[in-house]
C-alpha cells in the first residue's frame, strides 16, 4: 500500500489516533476514502475523455502535407540556405 510497511502503517495510524481522537478519526478516514475514490474516478473519466477525442498519428498523414525544402514558393529553405532572418546585412557588427 503506497510503497508503506505494515510497521510504518501502524506508527502512522497510532499518531492519527492519538492527535484526532476515537471519535474523529472514522470520520477522516471516511473523507480520505471518499476523496481517493472521486480522484480514481475522475482520473478514469479523463483517460476515456482523452482517448476519445485524441486520434493515434499516423506519419503517412502528417507527413504528406509538408513542404519540400527549397522548392519554389516553399517557406521551408533547403539545407545549407540561409532563410532572411538568418542572412547577414550591413549593419552586422561581424561583417568588414
Amino acid at each position: 500500500m503506497f510503497g508503506f510497511s505494515l510497521a510504518e502503517v501502524a506508527v502512522i495510524l497510532t499518531v492519527a489516533l492519538i492527535a484526532l481522537g476515537p471519535d474523529k478519526l472514522p470520520q477522516v478516514a471516511r473523507s480520505l476514502a471518499k476523496v481517493y475514490g472521486r480522484l480514481i474516478r475522475l482520473k478514469a473519466e479523463f483517460a476515456k475523455a482523452v482517448e476519445e477525442n485524441v486520434s493515434p498519428l499516423d506519419p503517412a498523414k502528417w507527413t504528406d502535407d509538408l513542404p519540400e525544402p527549397g522548392r519554389p514558393g516553399s517557406d521551408v529553405p533547403a539545407p545549407g540556405e540561409l532563410t532572411k532572418a538568418q542572412s547577414p546585412t550591413k549593419d552586422d557588427p561581424g561583417l568588414p
